[in-house]
């Protein structure tokens, strides 16, 4: 297959992608609808949140970025609310997926935790720590962000979720692989598997992440064949732009080679 005929494929499938997603979608706006009449902005921010993740899985980051500044004027940027909270972290989100490291992190540095319950604790700190060794790659002198993520991962560690353990393990892989060590990073990342498996979760674009990674650390023939397994994977469950996509929910190793 060409270049040309590849590219009219992916693309093709990119269109099926935002069809098939469609109704799902359109019933999301439709309960945001209902919330906004409620005058319930908690809530809207939320909904606005995960229609900016699903808007980045079609590879439409002007368009997450708009929905979530239509939120934004009911919040600040401090993040001690659960609302402001969503924003911030789809926000971020939206800084990886384009490639903006350095605006993700600095968006994140000096915000402090909220105490708004377990879950979301967690996610602040998953987030954080994805902003630091995200920025870490692509600095002079990544140790001072290398031991912020250390400390995040150690913190996400302790919690009781199989999320927390889940994060902490992709948190120390990514830090590991900056650090030049292919052994600990490729150990993270078992554990990382083995965290899903334990807990009987295992989602599809989780596992396929993960194979792109380890792909990415073992190199050679096999390490190409996991890329390539993982982000024909990625592209099948929904997402358009696999690489844009491992920059936010993967962070900290550059785009996979092949």
């Amino acid at each position: 297959m060409g270049a040309g005929a590849e590219l009219d494929g992916i693309q093709a499938q990119a269109i099926r992608i935002r069809t098939k997603w469609a109704p799902q979608d359109q019933a999301t706006r439709a309960l945001l609808e209902s919330t906004l009449r409620r005058g319930d902005a908690v809530r809207a921010a939320e909904l606005r949140a995960q229609l900016a993740g699903a808007l980045l899985s079609r590879d439409e980051p002007a368009a997450a970025r708009a929905e979530l500044a239509l939120a934004r004027e009911h919040f600040d940027d401090s993040a001690t609310s659960q609302g402001s909270q969503w924003l911030l972290n789809a926000e971020l989100a939206v800084d990886l997926y384009e490639g903006l490291p350095l605006a993700a992190w600095e968006r994140i540095r000096n915000v402090p935790f909220a105490d708004v319950g377990p879950l979301t604790a967690c996610h602040q700190r998953e987030l954080k720590m994805g902003a630091a060794v995200a920025a870490a790659a692509v600095v002079d002198d990544p140790q001072p962000l290398l031991l912020e993520a250390t400390s995040l991962a150690d913190e996400l560690a302790g919690y009781p979720m199989w999320t927390a353990r889940v994060a902490a393990a992709r948190g120390r892989g990514a830090i590991a692989w900056i650090r030049g060590d292919r052994e600990a990073a490729l150990l993270a990342l078992d554990r990382m598997d083995q965290a899903c498996e334990d807990a009987g979760m295992r989602p599809d674009q989780m596992k396929a992440g993960i194979r792109v990674r380890r792909g990415q650390v073992l190199g050679g023939a096999q390490g190409a064949t996991w890329i390539a397994e993982g982000l024909a994977a990625l592209r099948h469950s929904g997402v358009v732009d696999p690489l844009r996509w491992l920059q936010w929910r993967h962070p900290g190793y550059p785009p996979p080679r092949f």
